[in-house]
């Protein structure tokens, strides 16, 4: 105990004890008072105005820039075949068969939030991809993750996957999009792992996620050619719930080859 004693007595500086400020010392601001030149003042006032100002510049940038950079790349990371396509560009012709108030009412995506879906019929030719498309990017322009696959492209994954050292991965992935377009769907002809595949990707979406379906055929026409396989008719009725089907008709939207007689190519139709 006596070098403790010893240690409190001895000053920690030896030029003396330190003088430590008062209360009301420790709370006074330094401020640019009377004896300060006016200038200096006035120089001290600007750089603070010009300061505050350039802070509330970068705080009101960065989150507007985020905003454009988001929707922007929602539809890069989608795989749209047809990234370009926009519902206010759709040919809106009677002709078409396309319901548009239904239409109108998939704008907002609202459908999408509730886990609902919808089916795209048609011949070929029709827009069924475009239109497709078009749902799809009015879905990134809102926030939405969407992915695009054609059926073939999307099983071919699905193989792989399930050979991978991380099986199940890309059903996750697809779980996380909010909106799953499948184009060129036909039940028809796969194999009974194939049906299990989509079964489960479409049965992990139920009333979580939506999905989109184009195809040739109409829902009723997908039971009618799947086998008596239980895992097929249970993908179909699945798939069959739709919230609306858009039977896309009239002339065939792609571009006719140029023949002998007319040798001048057409001019492209907006709607493909």
């Amino acid at each position: 105990m006596w070098y403790c004693q010893a240690l409190s007595q001895c000053p920690s500086d030896p030029h003396g004890p330190i003088a430590r400020p008062t209360a009301s010392e420790s709370h006074r601001q330094p401020s640019l008072s009377a004896g300060t030149h006016p200038a200096i003042r006035a120089l001290s006032s600007l750089n603070e105005s010009l300061i505050i100002n350039r802070l509330g510049q970068q705080s009101d940038r960065k989150p507007y820039a985020k905003l454009r950079k988001r929707p922007q790349s929602l539809v890069n990371q989608a795989g749209l075949r047809l990234p370009d396509a926009s519902l206010e560009e759709l040919d809106r012709n009677a002709q078409r068969g396309i319901n548009l108030g239904q239409l109108d009412a998939l704008a907002p995506c609202t459908w999408i939030q509730h886990g609902e879906q919808v089916a795209i019929i048609g011949a070929p030719g029709r827009g069924k991809t475009w239109l497709a498309c078009a749902i799809g990017r009015a879905a990134c322009l809102k926030g939405f993750r969407v992915r695009y696959y054609p059926m073939r492209v999307l099983l071919n994954e699905l193989a792989k996957d399930a050979e991978s050292r991380h099986a199940g991965a890309l059903r996750t992935e697809l779980l996380r999009q909010d909106l799953l377009i499948i184009d060129e769907f036909d039940p028809k002809g796969l194999s009974d792992q194939q049906y299990l595949w989509l079964l489960e990707v479409i049965d992990d979406r139920q009333a979580r996620r939506s999905t989109l379906a184009a195809s040739l055929k109409t829902p009723k026409e997908w039971a009618e050619r799947v086998p008596d396989n239980q895992y097929a008719h249970m993908l179909v009725d699945r798939l069959s719930k739709t919230r609306c089907v858009f039977h896309l008709q009239g002339e065939s939207r792609r571009i006719p080859p140029a023949t002998e007689n007319d040798p001048q190519e057409p001019a492209a139709r907006p709607d493909l």
